[in-house]
C-alpha cells in the first residue's frame, strides 16, 4: 500500500473497499493497539497516542457495525483503557480521569444488556478504582 494511512474499507480505485470484513478490520485495530504499545515502550508517546486513536476508530465502527459483538465492545473499552493510562503517565489527570469514566459506561452498559462476561466484571471496581485514584 502506497498510503500509510488506508485504512481497508477505505476504498480507492486500486484497492476495492473490504468493509464487510470485520475480522480483517479487528486485526487491523489490534495491530494500532500493538504498535502504539511499541511507541510507547520507545518513548514516542505522540506516536503512540496517534496509533491509540486509529485503533479506537475501528473499534468503534466495528462495534456499529456489529452492536451483538461482545468481542468489539470488549476492544473498544480495552482501547480506552489505554489511553488512560498513556494520559495519567503524562500527567493530563483529568483526561486519564475521563478514559476510565468513558471506559466504566462501556463496561456497565454491557452488564446492562446481559453481554458482559463474568470473567470481565472486575474491570469495573478495576476502572473505578483508577479513575478514584486521578482525583
Amino acid at each position: 500500500m502506497s498510503n500509510p494511512d488506508f485504512l481497508p474499507g477505505d476504498a480507492t480505485e486500486s484497492e476495492p473497499s473490504v468493509t464487510c470484513n470485520t475480522e480483517f478490520r479487528r486485526d487491523v485495530s489490534l495491530s494500532y493497539n500493538r504498535l502504539g504499545d511499541v511507541q510507547l515502550q520507545l518513548g514516542d508517546t505522540a506516536q503512540a497516542l496517534g496509533f491509540y486513536e486509529k485503533a479506537l476508530a475501528v473499534a468503534e465502527e466495528l462495534v456499529k457495525l456489529d452492536l451483538a459483538n461482545t468481542q468489539f465492545r470488549r476492544d473498544v473499552w480495552a482501547s480506552l483503557w489505554r489511553f488512560g493510562d498513556l494520559e495519567e503517565k503524562l500527567g493530563n489527570k483529568a483526561a486519564a480521569k475521563d478514559r476510565f469514566t468513558q471506559v466504566i459506561e462501556r463496561l456497565q452498559e454491557m452488564k446492562r444488556l446481559g453481554i458482559l462476561a463474568p470473567v470481565d466484571e472486575e474491570w469495573i471496581g478495576k476502572a473505578e478504582s483508577r479513575r478514584a485514584a486521578l482525583q
